[in-house]
Parts: C-alpha cells; sequence; structure tokens
C-alpha cells in the first residue's frame, strides 16, 4: 500500500466512498500531484484537468460538474443554480447576526 493511501484523510475519504479524480502533476517543479479533487459522485463529473496559468509552482486544478441529472434530460427540465449576492455584504450585521442568533435552540436533547 503507497504511503498516500496510509494518510488518514485519504483513509476517510475512501471510507465515505469519495474517489480521487485526478493523478495529474499539478507541481511541475517535483513533478507532483500535490492538488486533488475527490468526489463521491465521479459520474456528475465531466472533466477534471489542470491548467498552467504561469502565477505559482502550482498548476490550476479545475473540474466541470454536471448539474442535470439524467431524469432531468428526460423533462428538459432548467435548473437555475442561486447565488448569494455579496456586492453589499456588511461584516458588522454580519457577525452581530451571528451573535444575536438563539443557539441554544440548535442543541434541543430528544
Amino acid at each position: 500500500m503507497s504511503p498516500v493511501i496510509k494518510h488518514p484523510l485519504v483513509k476517510s475519504l475512501r471510507s465515505m466512498n469519495f474517489k480521487q479524480l485526478t493523478n495529474a502533476v499539478t507541481r511541475p517543479s517535483s513533478e507532483t500531484c500535490l492538488d486533488h479533487v475527490y468526489s463521491n459522485q465521479p459520474r456528475r463529473m465531466v472533466f477534471v484537468g489542470t491548467r498552467d496559468i504561469g502565477l505559482a509552482d502550482h498548476l490550476l486544478v479545475f473540474c466541470v460538474r454536471k448539474y442535470r441529472n439524467e431524469v432531468f434530460l428526460s423533462n428538459c427540465h432548467i435548473i437555475k443554480i442561486k447565488y448569494r449576492n455579496m456586492k453589499n455584504f456588511n461584516e458588522e450585521h454580519f457577525i452581530d447576526t451571528l451573535m444575536n442568533a438563539p443557539w441554544d435552540t440548535c442543541f434541543l436533547l430528544f
């Protein structure tokens, strides 16, 4: 068994059925794969790759995920992905909201 497979993080990911999707060299100076992409739904990944953008000693690692399920393909539903707009983010208001949240209701024992 290789030393990488013995690593606790790798063991944990494998126990949850995650699979490593990239084995490409991500640090050319040492010819090693330091950056990884794991998924427990590899059939939903369309592409996993690296690009040399020249900004660091590591290559950019990216993946393209298929957002449509096979069920949706037959019905041709459009799936919208909503993103939070952070343009007007107020950090003080956010921290205040977290500080005043009723956290005791999260830890109810049954």
